[in-house]
């Protein structure tokens, strides 16, 4: 039986670490990503209906990454260049068989559509940062905040709960598991488990 690589864990969660410094510094975090994205030669996404991009949360961030028609080449040049402009120690990973994808098409966590007309992305971060804090320190209090945010979240036009613990599994697979199909089968939570 193939064993999952896991390589990828270490550097996910160091950039979802690093992530937390951008909440209240997201035109920066842009910034940064649009310098990414010219460095590596890679096209930048539509990321706005407008096509002008003035917020973003941090799922979206690794949604631009793990899309499921992007070659492993681009993923692994745009983490180089996301180690380099973040101070990303961990290895760069090169294997991503165990890691979900997003559609292409419906790659952003926020409403494409009506992109800054409500609060999508201020919930997204509160999300991130919910998860991350049940994740590094499992309390009660974080566990019923994480999951207030998890049911806001998953209620969002385009999101829902293999989308939502995609992202989640992202940024903190030890804990958090996704609705994803592995070579073994799928695997399904419910979050309301959490509530138990």
């Amino acid at each position: 039986m193939k064993c999952i690589d896991k390589t990828w864990v270490s550097y996910y969660k160091e950039l979802a670490d690093k992530l937390t410094d951008y909440q209240n510094k997201r035109y920066e975090l842009i910034e940064i990503v649009k310098e990414v994205y010219k460095k590596t030669g890679i096209k930048f996404p539509t990321l706005a209906s407008d096509n002008v991009l003035m917020d973003i949360d941090p799922f979206t961030i690794f949604a631009l990454f793990n899309k499921n028609s992007m070659r492993e080449t681009n993923k692994v040049k745009i983490l180089t260049e996301l180690a380099s402009k973040l101070d990303i120690k961990s290895k760069i990973p090169s294997v991503f068989d165990s890691v979900p994808t997003v559609n292409n098409l419906n790659a952003t966590y926020y409403n494409f559509k009506d992109y800054g007309k409500d609060n999508d992305i201020e919930t997204l971060w509160t999300l991130f940062t919910a998860a991350l804090n049940f994740a590094n320190y499992p309390s009660e209090d974080n566990k019923l905040k994480f999951i207030h945010s998890f049911d806001k979240n998953i209620t969002k036009t385009g999101n829902g709960n293999s989308k939502i613990t995609s992202g989640l599994y992202w940024i903190a697979p030890e804990l958090l598991l996704t609705l994803i199909h592995v070579q073994f089968g799928t695997f399904l939570i419910h979050i309301n488990s959490l509530k138990n």
